[in-house]
């Protein structure tokens, strides 16, 4: 029997993030070394650059932000996947119903103190 490979997509960051690396990408590649073995990123934010080499070869990674919402939000497409996608396309549908009035409504109604983490998660996506 013949072993059928899976084609896995290089991960993408998830979200535009403020001061996000993504168009800075050829210069600092441009400026990193050809070969490492560690990677430390203290300001993942949306992850451009760990995205960008994260499929290069056998690193070890290590990365952080002191933004809690999106260390959450990376944490729960880690923890709950399945959870976050299905809240995401409840969002979908029903912003594609009215999609000014359902903008509107999450950003005027949302009560974070009550919201756990897909909720959470899924609004910032």
């Amino acid at each position: 029997m013949e072993e059928q490979t899976k084609l896995i997509p290089k991960p993408k960051p998830f979200v535009k993030w403020a001061g996000g690396k993504r168009q800075l990408l050829p210069v600092l590649r441009e400026n990193m070394p050809k070969k490492f073995n560690k990677y430390h990123e203290p300001f993942l934010g949306g992850g451009a650059l760990f995205f960008h080499i994260v499929g290069e070869g056998s690193h070890s990674y290590h990365i952080s932000d002191i933004n809690c919402d999106i260390v959450l939000a990376y944490e729960t497409i880690r923890d709950s996947t399945k959870e976050l996608i299905d809240a995401l396309n409840t969002h979908r549908e029903k912003y594609n119903v009215d999609s000014k009035s359902y903008y509107y409504d999450i950003r005027d109604n949302y009560d974070e103190r009550h919201a756990n983490a897909i909720q959470s998660v899924s609004r910032l996506i």
